[in-house]
């Protein structure tokens, strides 16, 4: 499995000479699942000490033992590494490393105490016992016969996801992935890997598409294959279906799949993409084009299902619309003088009059800013409960296309919308900003409260939101100078930005307000990658909220450890499951034995296989974006240069917005927010 022939050129040329070692895998370091670079740490028998190695892998477990060639480099920082341009994988020599390997958490039904007891068992022979005679197992202390059956099927299992990783192997496919590719296909896998590889883009998560190409190149399918073009296309359209657009004009969608294809013949492109459009995977409309000033319409390229919700959507709206309510609406201004009195409300003339329209109008928008009164105005539906007669949906800045197309579906024909969000939050993730269209259309009634209640605007979180909103700079409080329910602490270096962060969640807010630092502070940020991303932080994090404890139970996938006590957040919707994109909960067990991870989340606890823990990511620090639609009682929100691309007005406005009670800002005041 060579791993780059440019890197052999480079040795020689170096004068350096080729070495081979073998070794046992001791820990996993880093290992980027996308192209398989990894650094592990290796026991060779001629170091006292283990050596570190670079390299490009497909899969290492630890205990495996592999062997390497390639040439001994030294690391200005880290000091002296093994480079490795090929390795080949050998059965473990030692009853140690055969005991590491074992309980690695290949086998389900296998732990490290189980590989322990077999090990002690069988000695040198284990690995022997398990392929040719596996019922001999029963031998050793406290396995059952339960187990064994599970440790049989678990082991043919195992055998025949090798033989799908032996194939992806040269093309840097992780065994987790391998394994996920086993559980989609089953026998067929490299079958459908052969023949279909761009379907592994689709329908196997996390194998996006540079890595299905990645492999049909490999495959010897041509660069300018009509699959692989077609395959682009799609690709390049879902791609701005993430970045929220609902379509692209049939220009820029050309111009993009020439890009990433690193196919210049556009016009090849546009043939490929007149195929698509022939046989129904894309749809193509003409439409006016709202931002600009042109007299053209645009030729613009959907994928079908954010096609059909948006005919739908508007569709069903205009029904609503067309079928008026037959509302007494002096009955209903009695009605509110009656309850507001009984229970102590004190309405503004805005929250009334929004009352008053939501009770004449089949559907209706209530949108504004914090501190306004969404709430207050919702509570005649929390006290008087209507069925299905009145559907409240809040939040709805964050409904794409796709959910509000199945939410108005499911709205009886005889019963009331009313949609309550602020617009000027992120909208949603998914493609679409249908809370602003819908405003910006003028066909739905829309109640717009802006006046902000006394006991709010003494927050200088909302006064700071709306501010911001206004394009105005925040006004920031030191801690110490006044008390706040929003501080600002300057912070020019990165570092010092981390060290900060991690002072305020693990000791300081504790201390000065009672918060629990896992269950009511969230640390958010605006991107992922980078020291003050979430990436880096939910491992500082990590380290300090969540140590390593003989106590708690941990699993190594590449470089991420989910250990019992983390705080986690669901990165997809897993339908099966019952779980969903942004819902955070924590880590209860982990079963090494039977390859379970057990979350708790709000109302309940969900047992993970091993092979879906992908969709698992540490939630000690989220993105803005991720935390639409969530409140917590504090937030520390980490700004800085590093991320001054992402430092938009609005994302800044959802991130002061998610605290209920305390928000720290830690960074520097020279990036301001983009509009």
């Amino acid at each position: 499995m060579s791993i780059d022939s440019q890197s052999n050129n480079d040795a020689a040329a170096d004068g350096r000479s080729r070495e081979t070692i073998t070794g046992s895998v001791d820990r996993v370091t880093y290992h980027n699942e996308q192209n398989g670079y990894t650094i592990l740490r290796l026991s060779i028998p001629s170091h006292r000490d283990t050596v570190t190695v670079t390299g490009n892998f497909s899969s290492v477990t630890p205990g495996e033992s592999l062997r390497l060639t390639g040439w001994w480099t030294t690391h200005p920082q880290y000091g002296e590494q093994f480079k490795s341009i090929d390795y080949s994988v050998v059965r473990p020599a030692t009853i140690a490393g055969i005991q590491k390997y074992l309980g690695s958490g290949m086998i389900k039904g296998v732990g490290p105490v189980t590989a322990k007891r077999i090990v002690e068992h069988f000695g040198e022979q284990t690995l022997d016992i398990i392929e040719t005679n596996l019922a001999r197992l029963a031998e050793v202390h406290g396995i059952a016969r339960k187990r064994i059956d599970m440790i049989q099927k678990a082991w043919a299992e195992q055998k025949a996801v090798k033989e799908v990783m032996l194939f992806l192997q040269s093309h840097a496919v992780s065994t987790h992935f391998a394994v996920k590719i086993f559980k989609q296909y089953g026998n067929d896998s490299i079958t459908v890997v052969e023949k279909s590889p761009y379907r592994l883009a689709s329908e196997v998560y996390g194998i996006g598409f540079r890595t299905a190409d990645q492999i049909a190149r490999n495959l010897g399918i041509a660069f300018d294959a009509t699959e692989r073009l077609e395959a682009g296309l799609s690709y390049v359209l879902q791609a701005a279906t993430d970045e929220g657009h609902c379509y692209l004009p049939a220009d820029e969608l050309i111009r993009r799949a020439s890009k990433v294809l690193e196919v210049e013949d556009q016009e090849r492109i546009g043939s490929v993409l007149e195929k698509l459009l022939a046989e129904g995977l894309l749809v193509r409309e003409s439409l006016p084009e709202p931002d600009l000033d042109q007299a053209e319409p645009v030729d613009a390229i959907f994928l079908p299902p954010i096609r059909q919700a948006e005919k739908s959507l508007a569709g069903r709206i205009r029904t609503l619309l067309a079928s008026p309510l037959n509302t007494d609406s002096v009955r209903v201004s009695r009605w509110l003088d009656r309850f507001t009195a009984k229970m102590g409300i004190e309405l503004s003339d805005e929250q009334r009059a929004a009352i008053l329209k939501a009770s004449v109008e089949r559907v209706m928008i209530l949108t504004g800013g914090p501190g306004t009164g969404k709430t207050t105005t919702l509570k005649r539906n929390e006290q008087s409960p209507l069925d299905a007669d009145v559907i409240i949906i809040d939040e709805a800045s964050m409904i794409d296309i796709l959910l509000a197309n199945s939410l108005v579906k499911a709205v009886p024909r005889g019963s009331q919308l009313i949609l309550v969000g602020d617009v000027d939050q992120l909208p949603s993730v998914g493609p679409g900003t249908v809370l602003k269209d819908m405003i910006a259309s003028g066909s739905v009634p829309v109640a717009r409260l802006n006046q902000v209640f006394r006991q709010a605007a003494e927050s200088l979180i909302v006064q700071n939101a709306h501010r911001i909103n206004q394009g105005e700079f925040p006004r920031l409080v030191t801690p110490g100078e006044s008390k706040s329910d929003c501080y600002f602490i300057e912070a020019e270096d990165p570092d010092e930005v981390v060290e900060l962060v991690v002072k305020l969640v693990s000791s300081s807010l504790p201390k000065s307000f009672g918060y629990d630092s896992r269950r009511d502070i969230q640390v958010l940020t605006p991107m992922n990658r980078g020291s003050i991303g979430a990436g880096n932080l939910n491992q500082v994090l990590q380290s300090v909220l969540n140590p390593p404890s003989e106590r708690k139970p941990e699993l190594t996938r590449g470089s991420r450890i989910l250990r019992s006590g983390d705080k986690v957040i669901q990165r997809v919707n897993n339908y099966k499951l019952e779980v969903f994109n942004g819902d955070v909960g924590t880590i209860e067990a982990i079963d090494l034995e039977d390859q379970m991870v057990a979350v708790r989340f709000a109302d309940r606890i969900v047992a993970y296989d091993y092979a879906d823990i992908l969709e698992l990511g540490h939630g000690f620090c989220v993105t803005v974006h991720k935390s639409q639609g969530s409140e917590y009682p504090a937030v520390v929100l980490p700004l800085h240069m590093q991320h001054y691309l992402m430092l938009s007005r609005n994302l800044l406005y959802t991130a002061l917005t998610r605290a209920k009670k305390t928000v720290v800002l830690v960074g520097t005041k020279r990036p301001s927010a983009r509009p």
